[in-house]
């Protein structure tokens, strides 16, 4: 029987057995040598970079003298229950805590570059109350390299090119921001942010956002889903 691998949810398997063995306080080396494995197979567990099998899930959490409990809950209700918490945050707090960043630089960002928000960050600033993951952002291959890295750096710290994208990381959150360079660039329309239009309370100006259109946005599975259901909650938002 095979699990699923995915470690970025607190019911994934790498992610319980990492929280475990950190409870227990012990590195894991230790736990290898306890379940008589090599070191790499707890460090690729608890990454998902190793299939995540039952056998091996129980060998692993029997080596911390512990077993695991199977219960069954209602399609994605995880996923539900992740925007239930979103609608009951104030309208500033998810900008001011999530995206961990001066709001000036961002202001400066928008306001220097044709960019078009994508992923979760448009579908928040559309209003629906996805939760915030790495921040995407389109933006056109004409733009100078020069400019863009001044206003990301200035909150940021550069990771790597691509063939068509940069990607920069914020250490504070574990959260990247990555520029793509798309051309053309997809349909875009422009909203006025639930904020009054301002990246923090005490900017001056407003600063125009473009975004992805909701049915063009680059999504992963799970967020693809997020969206549908907030969208079902929300039929005028189509």
């Amino acid at each position: 029987m095979r699990l699923p691998s995915r470690t970025d949810h607190p019911s994934a398997p790498g992610w319980l057995l990492r929280r475990a063995r950190e409870q227990a306080e012990i590195s894991q080396e230790e736990l290898a040598r306890r379940a008589q494995v090599c070191r790499t197979v707890v460090s690729r567990f608890e990454s998902g970079d190793r299939p995540a099998s039952w056998p091996m899930f129980q060998k692993l959490l029997a080596a911390l003298d512990l077993q695991a409990r199977v219960e069954l809950e209602a399609l994605d209700a995880h996923l539900r229950a992740r925007l239930d918490d979103e609608r009951a945050r104030p309208p500033m707090e998810w900008f001011e805590h999530d995206l961990c960043f001066d709001g000036r630089s961002l202001a400066r960002l928008f306001s220097l570059l044709p960019v078009v928000a994508d992923g979760t960050l448009a579908a928040r600033l559309h209003g629906l109350p996805l939760p915030v993951g790495d921040l995407e952002l389109l933006v056109p291959p004409t733009v100078p390299l020069a400019m863009l890295d001044e206003a990301a750096r200035a909150s940021f710290i550069y990771l790597r090119d691509g063939d068509d994208e940069h990607t920069f990381w914020s250490p504070r959150e574990d959260r990247r921001l990555v520029l793509h360079y798309r051309d053309p660039m997809p349909a875009a329309v422009s909203v006025s942010p639930p904020w009054t239009g301002r990246f923090t309370h005490d900017f001056d100006d407003t600063c125009p956002v473009a975004v992805a259109a909701l049915g063009q946005l680059r999504l992963k599975a799970d967020e693809r889903r997020l969206l549908d259901y907030a969208l079902s909650a929300q039929p005028d938002a189509r």
